[in-house]
């Protein structure tokens, strides 16, 4: 657990621990500075609390920093991450560790419910419904329980830290010192970003449809990635997006080959990925409706449309490029 200025919500995240039906064999808690009351409500749970908590001082270097730092010194060969706002359901480490045995998985990530300050439910609406029609949110929000091979999934898909359990030896494979940014923010990327990337290249991973969490998000969160974005957001995305994108493919496969993690089915799946978002990124370059479609033509043949779940854009992707060709000056 990484904490910083948690008071507020910080107790009755640790009777959540406390609640486990499968105790934690320990609690590291790296405090980065607190000025509130953090510390002593730590160490009042520390002396009550059913299994071990060492509390140690943070690196003070910002939220991904404090939790690598409390990664680093955690004993056990399965490690979670918690937040400090965050209420864990009771079953969240016995399902999870049954999840990784029966599949023979290095990471599992569950889903949770996404609450207010006042763990009230913050609903998530679509268009198409009526108000009165509000469904609770979730994030993640997996859909479905399912076993992924390495290689296989969204790899634009960032899952939040609080969700994961994984082993020691998925960690022993993260160089968090050469860590590359991270697609989503642009920034060097989080614990739970860089952790994502390496596992999705060389792990077995489980993603459970069951809420195990409270997400809590109150307005004043350390961390936690923006809401997805809007489908005005999406048709504003063009010709720099794609080619970032592209160079973050290559960035991530970088890091694999310097961690020796690149095998030759690692580095031609990445290389495969860059090239198809360079070829989308042409549609948005192309100066003429003409060359506009003789590039989502090439796109089709070379298989960039499809599914996410081997590295292409969604087939509504094809609609997105058709309808910004057509806003294009006619003349070639």
């Amino acid at each position: 657990m990484a904490t910083f200025d948690g008071a507020p919500f910080l107790q009755v995240q640790l009777a959540s621990l406390d609640a486990q039906t499968r105790r934690p064999d320990e609690l590291v808690l790296s405090d980065d500075g607190s000025r509130d009351d953090t510390l002593e409500i730590a160490r009042s749970f520390a002396a009550t609390a059913s299994f071990p908590v060492r509390i140690l001082e943070g690196p003070q270097r910002g939220l991904a920093e404090n939790f690598w730092f409390a990664t680093s010194a955690a004993q056990g060969q399965l490690i979670a991450w918690s937040d400090q706002d965050d209420v864990w359901a009771p079953t969240k480490l016995e399902v999870c560790e049954r999840a990784l045995a029966r599949h023979s998985a290095e990471l599992v990530t569950h889903s949770a419910s996404l609450v207010d300050a006042n763990l009230q439910p913050i609903g998530a609406t679509h268009r198409r419904l009526p108000p009165w029609r509000v469904r609770p949110g979730r994030r993640p929000d997996h859909r479905r329980t399912r076993v992924l091979a390495p290689l296989e999934g969204d790899p634009w898909r960032v899952i939040q830290g609080f969700s994961m359990v994984f082993t020691r030896t998925l960690v022993e494979r993260v160089d968090w010192a050469h860590r590359p940014p991270l697609h989503a923010t642009a920034n060097p990327a989080s614990h739970d970003g860089l952790l994502g990337v390496v596992a999705f290249a060389t792990a077995r991973r489980v993603e459970l449809t069951d809420d195990l969490a409270l997400y809590r998000r109150h307005g004043a969160n350390h961390g936690g990635l923006p809401e997805p974005q809007s489908l005005a957001a999406a048709r504003g995305v063009g010709y720099d997006a794609y080619r970032a994108r592209a160079e973050h493919a290559l960035s991530y496969l970088r890091i694999l080959e310097r961690s020796g993690l690149a095998s030759p089915e690692v580095a031609d799946y990445f290389e495969r990925l860059a090239a198809r978002i360079r070829s989308r990124s042409q549609v948005y370059a192309a100066p003429s409706r003409r060359s506009g479609i003789a590039c989502v033509a090439r796109c089709l043949s070379s298989g960039t449309y499809g599914s996410v779940d081997h590295g292409r854009f969604r087939r509504l992707a094809i609609l997105k490029d058709l309808e910004h060709v057509a806003l294009r000056p006619s003349a070639s």
